[in-house]
């Protein structure tokens, strides 16, 4: 098209790496407990799995107060240099699991690992959507939930091959790979233009567009947009923590921030923190340490399946329809688990079921939920407060999995896995029925319309608007 004549998507794609980079060091710390705790309890460094359950745990609880730094620190220092700042600790992080002798070094070294992560994670998707263009930000912008799953079956799959300590050798390549490439990028326009900085926002936005794409348009567009900001509101710390109180702040939030909560009582985080463990207990007669490397390997094609999808894809109906089958497996897992003796003696193939139900889970999780989430985060929030938007859904997040991993040993032991998968099914139900009510349809808007429109009152009827 001619409109888009001149547009550079190399320099896109670059910012869209650099974040799915961050992404990538999340979900592999996050998933590595899967591959750790087995590893741990035969060397005796710890006595059970409930004891073991902490080197989850500890990081999720010590990521709940970093996601929400990480918001003002975006704000304060720029979405590029909050990046860069992190991956120093992120390095040492690791030397420490790797080197540790005991207990207490590692869920120390977790700790270090899981504050500088979600530092730098909430400017991942806010760096994608405010540099790349809105003709590629549908699949540019789910870079993060491509990489999140890539970095999950790093972790499976080193976990499967080499021993935990050597994995976390491994791992030390990832900060020096996310700080050569954060290097190589701008900083956000957006920032820019909030801090006042419009010259320097006039020649990273040209960076990102490329030099023969005319960008006096979007520049004027935010500009504008700051201006009339600047008329009726300073750009005071104070009046940004009344922004995030406000009613506007308010609706973005119970779109991302709550479904985020929910995602976190699916199933899908129980799977990902402790999938070794969860297919003993489920019953496979597969190999339970090569299992969470097929599902790995299933989320991450699905998750680029997932980036084309959402190029023109209904966002809602994605969402809806993929909650509603994780649902539904949640359901026949549990149900398996319970009379899995019956089902087992009926024919020997039905040991593999758990393997075939979960691969289903991660797809539609993969597909409809987490690429989804991971837009409506970076798009929804105004600009001034779009990085601690970002962070307040992210450590939303955080308390719901930090909840559901540290009650999951404990409800196994008194409900059963059948008990807690069953509940799972009615959360993913419940999620279901949200989304339908609260996920807008912001397809090929910039950020700026995606503002004004619900300033304007045109993002209040959420259902009719997602419905289009």
């Amino acid at each position: 098209m001619e409109k888009y004549s001149g547009l550079e998507k190399k320099t896109q794609v670059l910012t869209a790496f650099a974040g799915g980079l961050m992404a990538c060091a999340v979900g592999s710390s996050v998933a590595l407990p899967s591959s750790i705790i087995p590893q741990v309890i035969e060397e005796g460094m710890v006595p059970d799995f409930a004891t073991g359950s902490w080197i989850a745990t500890s990081y999720l609880y010590a990521g709940i107060p970093a996601s929400l730094l990480g918001g003002i620190l975006n704000d304060f220092a720029g979405r590029r240099l909050t990046a860069l700042f992190c991956c120093l600790p992120l390095l040492v992080g690791n030397i420490m699991m790797a080197l540790s002798p005991n207990m207490v070094w590692l869920l120390t070294g977790r700790v270090i690992t899981s504050i500088s992560v979600w530092l730098c994670y909430p400017s991942a998707n806010v760096l994608i959507s405010e540099c790349v263009h809105p003709s590629v930000r549908g699949y540019l912008g789910v870079f993060p939930s491509i990489f999140l799953a890539a970095g999950m079956f790093q972790s499976y799959l080193l976990g499967y091959l080499v021993h935990w300590r050597t994995m976390c050798w491994v791992l030390c390549s990832q900060p020096v790979l996310m700080c050569l490439v954060i290097a190589c990028i701008k900083e956000s326009p957006y920032w820019l233009v909030q801090k006042g900085k419009q010259e320097d926002a006039r020649a990273a936005l040209q960076w990102y567009r490329g030099e023969h794409f005319d960008i006096t348009e979007e520049l004027q567009e935010i500009v504008k947009k700051k201006e009339e900001e600047s008329k009726t509101k300073s750009n005071s710390f104070n009046e940004k923590i009344q922004t995030v109180f406000s009613l506007t702040f308010l609706k973005c939030f119970c779109c991302s921030g709550i479904l985020f909560f929910l995602c976190q009582f699916t199933g899908i985080t129980s799977l990902v923190v402790f999938m070794t463990n969860v297919f003993e207990a489920s019953g496979l007669t597969f190999d339970p340490k090569l299992a969470p490397i097929i599902i790995g390997g299933v989320r991450v094609t699905t998750a680029c399946l997932s980036s084309a999808a959402l190029r023109s894809g209904n966002r809602l109906y994605m969402y809806c329809s993929c909650s509603v089958i994780l649902s539904v497996c949640c359901f026949f897992l549990a149900s398996f688990s319970n009379w899995r003796e019956e089902f087992i003696s009926t024919h020997s193939v039905f040991g593999f079921l758990p393997l075939v139900i979960t691969i289903i889970m991660f797809i539609a999780h993969a597909f409809g939920i987490n690429s989804v989430l991971h837009l409506l985060t970076a798009e929804i929030f105004p600009t001034k407060v779009r990085s601690m938007g970002s962070s307040f859904t992210m450590c939303f997040g955080m308390i719901g999995n930090a909840i559901n991993s540290t009650f999951y040993p404990i409800i196994q032991r008194y409900a059963g896995f059948s008990g807690c998968f069953w509940f799972y099914s009615g959360c993913s139900l419940t999620m279901a029925v949200y989304a339908y009510l609260v996920i807008p349809d912001n397809r090929g808007l910039s950020l700026v319309k995606i503002e004004r429109n619900r300033e304007a009152g045109g993002g209040q009827n959420l259902l009719e608007e997602s419905k289009k």
